[in-house]
């Protein structure tokens, strides 16, 4: 039932939005879709939300898979759907988040799983800067591989020195 009535609202808060010239429903989605998972994980038992994570990260799997064959023209009309992307993008990130919170929970890695929590915000704050920006990352070399290695790193050290800089400034308010 929790399933269902996540899917209608990201589906009904997508088409509301979308009607918005500032704003897109996807935003909106991203914390409905994070509230859900949070949610199923407080409330069911452990068999179902690996059922749940497990289907996530298949349907994430699918739908990148879908998202790659457009941007390397295999199926020419995906590739300008920016709406597949921006859900591509999130259940990519919210499968990642999965397998290391679930990894990292098995292995008793607390210590990493804690030091991911405390620069993931800032690293998520400039990680598009390195992909979209006029300084992009994405175009330095011929091999994609590298490139996304690169905005990796890049973007986990411009995230460490953000996080320096604004976590003073905010113990102090």
């Amino acid at each position: 039932m929790m399933v269902f009535a996540a899917i209608v609202t990201m589906i009904l808060s997508h088409l509301i939005f979308t009607m918005l010239p500032f704003f897109d429903g996807w935003f909106i989605n991203c914390f409905i879709f994070g509230y859900f998972l949070s949610n199923i994980e407080c409330r069911s038992k452990k068999i179902t939300i690996n059922y749940v994570y497990v289907a996530v990260i298949i349907i994430a799997i699918v739908v990148n898979a879908i998202r790659l064959m457009g941007v390397y023209d295999c199926v020419p009309t995906i590739s300008d759907n920016i709406c597949l992307s921006k859900y591509a993008h999130l259940l990519f990130g919210a499968s990642l988040f999965i397998l290391m919170h679930k990894y990292l929970r098995i292995s008793k890695s607390y210590k990493i799983l804690v030091l991911s929590d405390k620069y993931s915000f800032p690293i998520y704050l400039v990680h598009q800067y390195f992909i979209l920006s006029p300084f992009t990352l994405m175009t330095l070399t011929n091999i994609p591989s590298i490139n996304i290695l690169l905005v990796y790193l890049v973007s986990c050290v411009s995230g460490y020195f953000l996080y320096k800089i604004y976590s003073p400034i905010l113990k102090r308010i």
